[in-house]
């Protein structure tokens, strides 16, 4: 009997002591995620700090809390969270990857490079790692090595429709137009409503001398989205190749009341004028 009073009393106790402390770390850093994954970014805010609040060295917190920064605007709060994160475990591969998002959209390249190297080290198997180091290879110039990791990106993630467009992309620009074509076609079997693909696979089309299949692409881009400037300036071209001026300039001008700016680029690059002639020697 009094053994059972004890028990009970333990119980009693336990149940104050539970109250009295609340949540546990781990139990604030569950709730900041539900309310980041309903964007409830404030909510979510909350928990994390709390979260920090009763443990320190919470490394994963930090990461977390430097994403939600981040998307708030608070670049440097951000990368500050990053860095902690980093330095608690220099094993946290998502303050890595996170820091490496935040040098490249900053334009530390060689840092963004440095950070998803590390990451990938610790994780080799993430295809969204390869992708975004893929991209910050080619944005450093290096077009062989980001075809490989766009390959690799593939390899683990084979319906990765952007991977496999981009892939196209590189294999065009290095000279593989066919193999372009190839992964075209893949991408737009997995998406038929991928509206840049079709772009891409109509430039790759006219390359090769194929201009009504080309035409076929840049039509059906437009149809999915008829504000898609890169479609028009892309038909505008082939019009002008064709000999069709008025189609030319009806393309450009299209391109120029939807973004001036942009058509106006496109167009100077490749030796074009608004009315549909030549202004250089570009092919």
């Amino acid at each position: 009997m009094i053994t059972l009073s004890i028990r009970s009393l333990f119980l009693v106790l336990l149940f104050i002591l539970t109250s009295a402390w609340g949540d546990t770390a781990e139990d604030y850093f569950a709730k900041g995620k539900a309310c980041a994954e309903r964007a409830d970014w404030d909510t979510a805010l909350a928990n994390y700090n709390r979260a920090i609040e009763i443990k320190p060295d919470f490394a994963a917190v930090f990461a977390s809390r430097g994403v939600l920064k981040k998307h708030k605007g608070d670049l440097e709060g951000a990368l500050a969270d990053y860095n902690q994160a980093i330095r608690i475990d220099p094993n946290c591969f998502s303050a890595y990857g996170d820091r490496s998002h935040w040098k490249f959209e900053k334009g530390d390249l060689d840092g963004a490079l440095a950070d998803i190297d590390r990451a990938l080290q610790l994780k080799p198997d993430i295809a969204e790692g390869y992708y975004h180091r893929a991209a910050i290879k080619e944005k450093k110039g290096d077009a062989a090595g980001a075809l490989s990791d766009y390959t690799k990106t593939i390899a683990l993630k084979p319906d990765y429709v952007f991977a496999i467009t981009n892939r196209g992309f590189l294999k065009s620009k290095l000279g593989d137009t066919a193999g372009a074509i190839t992964d075209y076609d893949k991408a737009l079997s997995l998406d038929p409503k991928h509206y840049s693909a079709y772009v891409d696979r109509g430039l790759a089309k006219s390359v090769l001398g194929d201009l009504s299949g080309a035409l076929s692409d840049y039509n059906r881009a437009i149809e999915i989205d008829p504000k898609l400037v890169n479609a028009y300036v892309a038909r505008g071209f082939l019009e002008n190749r064709k000999g069709d001026i008025a189609g030319a300039k009806a393309d450009f001008s299209k391109a120029v009341e939807l973004d001036p700016k942009k058509t106006e680029e496109l167009l100077k690059v490749n030796g074009y004028s608004v009315d549909g002639t030549k202004t250089s020697g570009k092919p």
